[in-house]
């Protein structure tokens, strides 16, 4: 199997099980965080781009409980104000980003794999088996849980930077874009959520145990 192939099976397939759930209402969480919380709402795409610097002096935007919920994740909530802007306060609109940063970690899982497996064939139901998965479905159909999307994808797409970097030739003229693409992957699965602090972690262990 070609691997372009594989990776219109990788989106089509997950895209294909949670497209029933598309249409579903906010649930929980999304109401004091999306629904009435009026910072993350703009009539235009100008008014939300005015209002994204503010979201990056403080964590007093993330619910409209300010004084019971408080976190600093600006990257998270100026892709919120950008989808009220554009598609209203249409739950299927959010849903419709969250599914596509899915499909996006799911293609970064397949392209890790394709590096990291003994067999290069195996990166393939690894990523099919992530994609599919039922412990990622409150990460998609939750809107409120796209905090866990976002800094997934930005983990993972700094991670495989980070690998191509290092295995790359010291000479490659490509080679400072890649470790720019790192840092601004790292960057912003910081500003998405604070789990991304363990990244050094992973790449400590990837080159005490892989290298």
């Amino acid at each position: 199997m070609r691997s372009r192939t594989r990776v219109w099976i990788l989106l089509v397939f997950p895209l294909f099980l949670y497209a029933n759930a598309l249409t579903n209402d906010f649930q929980y969480d999304d109401f004091h965080t999306i629904v009435q919380n009026s910072h993350l709402h703009a009539a235009s795409l100008g008014e939300a781009l005015y209002k994204i610097p503010d979201f990056f002096a403080t964590g007093e935007y993330y619910s409209a409980e300010t004084h019971r919920i408080r976190h600093y994740r600006p990257l998270l909530y100026s892709t919120y104000v950008i989808n009220y802007a554009l598609t209203g306060p249409s739950p299927s609109g959010f849903r419709w980003v969250n599914l596509l940063l899915h499909l996006g970690c799911v293609i970064l899982v397949y392209r890790l794999g394709c590096l990291l497996l003994p067999r290069p064939g195996a990166a393939f139901p690894a990523a099919l088996i992530f994609g599919a998965h039922p412990l990622f479905s409150e990460a998609v159909n939750y809107i409120s849980a796209r905090s866990s999307l976002l800094v997934a994808f930005f983990y993972l797409l700094a991670f495989l930077k980070f690998i191509q970097y290092r295995l790359g030739s010291p000479d490659a003229p490509q080679r400072r874009w890649t470790l720019l693409l790192f840092f601004l992957s790292a960057g912003a699965a910081l500003l998405s959520k604070e789990v991304a602090l363990t990244l050094p972690l992973l790449m400590i262990a990837y080159d005490h145990c892989l290298t």
